[in-house]
């Protein structure tokens, strides 16, 4: 029931924010922000909706506001100019979210079309690689999420989220046939995932240390800088089993906790190294008993309403009560639930690996050819598939 009742809390308010365009909130300055939609809002509206044309709108408006520097400008149903306060890390989201809508969709236009954007935003970041392959003092507004990050030099979530729009621009350049873009991201990627860990994870913490300062690690530790390694795969495995049972299980690690945005990671990371059960908990407890249980109808900005520690210290002031950003269990109850992997654009082909978990559900996920519906009931499962779609092992 706390489930059910999480998803229609996250549900509802992807609705609230979809309008003309999609909003960070209906109450506030209602803005199409960038990170907040590549990196949550669409997913969630083609697992509850599937809806493909305020997606496509979306990723045409983002890409006209490119600026001079090559990033994207932060909101995008308005014309921005503001180039040196841009967020470095909403046009690396925006880059996963096109590779993830053409996956969706299975239209090769929107990679086609938009191609020439994406690599002018990798340009932007290429002059500030240092001698290890790792972003270092990234200029501009460096956001991650609020929350008491430390981004200054090597940071560590920053250079993760890099990784992730590596690997979506390494799939486009090999659809695209451009060697030259193809053999530069294998180049970064292979650096990335040697040397972060390398350089960032910290022995006596037992995780990465938020950043590397002036050769230094970084006295902060957040779940940011360790979840977002452990979802990009730039640890080990055994590093990454052992820093996810001292932040879960164990609790012997002190850190910063995500706020709701970016437990979006935090929820991809448990998943991808077996531990789903782990990551319900962080559904339970994060959404259930700090929204569902306070009486909250719409997603909360933050974990609080009234204030925020993203300084390090609490200082009051409002939070939207509104905020799509935080709403991302409603994909995650969907497409993790069933363990669903699209293999081929347009959902020709899926992957389903269901959960084993102690209670029975009945999932639908919409794809542009029809519905799954996954069913699992006393430890069985039945799957509909839809015709042009074919499970794959």
């Amino acid at each position: 029931s706390t489930l059910n009742a999480v998803f229609d809390l996250c549900r509802n308010t992807l609705r609230l924010c979809s309008n003309e365009f999609l909003m960070d909130t209906p109450w506030r300055e209602q803005a199409q922000w960038l990170g907040d939609v590549a990196a949550v809002t669409l997913g969630g509206i083609y697992s509850c909706f599937g809806d493909t044309a305020l997606a496509g709108k979306f990723i045409r408006q983002a890409a006209a506001n490119q600026l001079p520097t090559g990033l994207l400008a932060n909101i995008s149903n308005s014309t921005k100019h503001h180039w040196s306060g841009v967020i470095p890390d909403y046009s690396l989201w925006w880059i996963m979210g096109v590779w993830d809508h053409y996956l969706y969709t299975g239209e090769e236009r929107w990679i086609h079309g938009f191609y020439p954007a994406i690599v002018r935003v990798l340009q932007a970041f290429e002059p500030h690689l240092n001698e290890h392959g790792l972003l270092q003092d990234m200029p501009y507004w460096v956001l991650i999420d609020w929350a008491d990050v430390d981004r200054r030099g090597e940071c560590t979530a920053l250079n993760a989220i890099f990784a992730g729009a590596l690997e979506a621009i390494e799939k486009m350049a090999r659809l695209k046939g451009d060697a030259d873009t193809l053999g530069k991201v294998e180049r970064l990627l292979g650096s990335l995932r040697v040397n972060l860990q390398v350089r960032c994870f910290d022995p006596e913490r037992g995780c990465f240390a938020d950043a590397r300062v002036d050769d230094e690690f970084s006295p902060k530790t957040s779940e940011h800088a360790s979840m977002a390694a452990v979802r990009w795969g730039l640890c080990d495995d055994d590093t990454a089993a052992a820093i996810v049972s001292r932040f879960y299980e164990e609790r012997s690690v002190g850190y910063a906790e995500a706020q709701p945005f970016f437990t979006t990671v935090v929820l991809q990371a448990l998943d991808r190294v077996g531990r789903f059960d782990l990551a319900l908990e962080v559904v339970r407890e994060r959404w259930g008993e700090r929204m569902v249980k306070r009486g909250v109808t719409s997603t909360l900005e933050e974990w609080y309403m009234n204030g925020s520690w993203r300084s390090g210290e609490f200082k009051g002031f409002l939070r939207s009560h509104s905020h799509a950003w935080s709403a991302h269990p409603a994909e995650f109850l969907i497409r993790n639930l069933i363990g669903l992997q699209i293999v081929e654009p347009g959902c020709a082909a899926v992957r389903l690996e269901p959960r084993e978990v102690p209670f029975d559900y009945d999932v639908v996920f919409p794809t542009p050819r029809g519905p799954i519906r996954v069913r699992r009931q006393d430890g069985a499962d039945k799957i509909e598939l839809p015709d042009g779609v074919r499970r794959v092992e």
